[in-house]
């Protein structure tokens, strides 16, 4: 399925599915785990990956048509979906400008899951002390030189969709004399990395924005990104 109108239809249709289940989601703040299932089944999690990488290629237009649909149906699944696609975005214009900020490589493994399986990446940037990294500042989550590699050590609060993540892209400065801010990609899995159950609004539960805490992370040389 390429064709634009037809992925918006898709997730029109999908939508009528999501808000059958989405009060429960709500009341019970469970992940949407099987929404995004049917999402990478009816492919819409391919939408702005590139056709050269198999995917859909399609632009800004219809990925916010695509999330405005899905809104209609449970938005807290459009918000999740929202910031999958926008990371995706932000890869694929470093491609394109050959800004340098994506290595290849690890730019190359991010797509190819995603064409794969429900490979689902957000950014964690927000801190209990440091608020949206856009007002200034540095974030006490640090990367620490260990060899070729780093050592990530932080807590991250509202990381959304956590508990569905494939991978957790992480702002965080390093020790270095002269400290360098960039982010570094963590698998969802990877040792000393933990969720804290602490979610509970009134809302938007289903969003699962959790705290991620992030304790002596091992991480290759390769997985930091636009230091």
């Amino acid at each position: 399925m390429t064709n634009p109108n037809s992925l918006v239809d898709a997730a029109a249709a999908l939508a009528l599915s999501f808000a059958e289940a989405a009060a429960e989601h709500d009341r019970s703040g469970a992940p949407p785990a099987a929404q995004f299932d049917a999402l990478k089944a009816a492919g819409l999690l391919r939408v702005n990956i590139g056709r050269d990488d198999g995917g859909v290629g399609a632009g800004l237009a219809v990925s916010c048509a695509i999330v405005g649909e899905v809104a209609c149906g449970d938005p807290s699944v459009a918000l999740i979906l929202a910031m999958y696609y926008c990371q995706h975005a932000i890869i694929a214009r470093a491609g394109h400008t050959g800004s340098g900020d994506w290595p290849p490589e690890l730019a190359r493994c991010l797509k190819d899951a995603s064409i794969r399986g429900r490979a689902l990446l957000n950014a964690a940037q927000v801190e209990p002390g440091l608020d949206s990294p856009s007002y200034g500042g540095l974030p006490d989550t640090i990367a620490r030189r260990d060899g070729d590699g780093w050592r990530l050590s932080g807590h991250k609060i509202y990381v959304t969709g956590a508990p569905l993540l494939s991978w957790i892209n992480v702002l965080a400065r390093t020790d270095e004399d002269v400290p360098r801010l960039g982010h570094f990609l963590v698998p969802r899995d990877a040792p000393g990395e933990r969720i804290l159950e602490t979610w509970d609004p009134i809302g938007m539960r289903a969003t699962a924005s959790r705290d991620v805490v992030f304790e002596n992370v091992e991480l290759e040389a390769n997985d930091a990104v636009a230091l």
